[in-house]
């Protein structure tokens, strides 16, 4: 399994993010693991930092929510995009979320928990 360079984690509730975070360290699939809280944070984190290949981001979150993260990155690093892999994290979606992830060329939407299993599919599907 190709090993990462970053992935960005973005979950606004402590707990989910320390169980994904430690789910992602265990299974070694980056060399670096960030975390931010709502979309407002991840977007300083990118702006100042690598681009990740691989961003996990919850949908629901206060501050900036997931959809309106999409929007700032789509503005902000419309040319590299295509560059990084997106996948929605939800507890729970409709079909409005399913038609906003395309327009925002959303990777796949994942039901949580986080799982292995989850984590190895979405690894296979768009890194090997």
């Amino acid at each position: 399994m190709k090993r990462l360079n970053c992935t960005l984690l973005v979950e606004d509730d402590s707990n989910t993010a320390f169980l994904n975070r430690m789910l992602l360290r265990d299974l070694k699939i980056s060399n670096d693991i960030q975390i931010a809280s709502n979309g407002e944070e991840a977007m300083k984190l990118l702006k100042n930092g690598t681009l990740p290949e691989l961003i996990l981001l919850d949908l629901n979150m206060p501050v900036m929510d997931g959809f309106e993260f999409l929007q700032s990155f789509r503005n902000t690093f419309n040319n590299l995009k295509k560059k990084t892999i997106i996948v929605l994290l939800a507890s729970y979606y409709m079909k409005r979320d399913f038609e906003n992830a395309r327009e925002f060329q959303v990777s796949e939407i994942v039901q949580k928990p986080l799982t292995e299993d989850k984590i190895k599919s979405i690894l296979k599907k768009f890194f090997e």
